[in-house]
């Protein structure tokens, strides 16, 4: 590949991952509780509240890794009921801290394993 092939490429890319936030934050970003449901029509509507702890933590990363790899810092922040004053930034470090704080909460049972399935609100799922 030559420079502007990659150029070309880099762009593509990016307006991937603008469509990948856009699509998730829909329904899959839980803004009242923080976390992600995985759940999803195929227009990001939210079909289920349900979150999967293993779920969250790929959010987690996902969100985290977009933030520092700062390749929407330019990009404005999806609308949503949280909004943060940084923009994108802003955005994708909020989506992950809280649900970062959402699984250590909610994800664990009384002797410290790992919860596979929560309620949207973190009530275990049996």
């Amino acid at each position: 590949m030559d420079d502007h092939e990659l150029r070309q490429l880099r762009i593509e890319c990016v307006n991937e991952l603008k469509s990948f936030v856009s699509f998730f934050n829909i329904g899959g970003v839980d803004h009242t509780h923080g976390g992600f449901c995985c759940g999803l029509s195929h227009a990001g509507k939210r079909l289920t509240d349900q979150k999967f702890v293993w779920f969250n933590g790929r959010g987690v990363w996902t969100y985290a890794r977009l933030h520092r790899s700062g390749l929407l810092a330019h990009e404005p922040a999806p609308p949503h009921d949280n909004a943060h004053s940084d923009g994108m930034q802003g955005y994708l470090l909020q989506v992950a801290a809280r649900a970062a704080a959402f699984a250590i909460e909610h994800g664990r049972d009384e002797a410290g394993a790992w919860i596979v399935e929560l309620s949207g609100d973190g009530k275990r799922v049996y």
